[in-house]
């Protein structure tokens, strides 16, 4: 059994179904586990998928529903 570890942006983008700029965002801001080995960037699935389901919450309800969809009228 010869399964493949390390992805590229693009392999593990196209693994996911997400687009490489949302896996590039993710690593820049939001600290997606990656490897970089001189200009390259490499992924192991199994961190990446360990970190997803770290962010994944359970539906927590939001404080306060008035601070979202605040409709603002622009004058002519």
């Amino acid at each position: 059994m010869n399964e493949k570890t390390l992805f590229t942006e693009a392999e593990l983008a196209d693994s996911l179904g997400l687009s490489a700029w949302t896996v590039r965002r993710w690593r820049l801001s939001e600290g997606l586990p990656v490897i970089q080995l001189g200009r390259r960037f490499l992924y192991r699935r199994e961190a990446v998928l360990e970190w997803l389901k770290a962010k994944e919450t359970a539906g927590a309800a939001v404080d306060d529903p008035g601070e979202f969809g605040i409709v603002r009228r622009i004058a002519p």
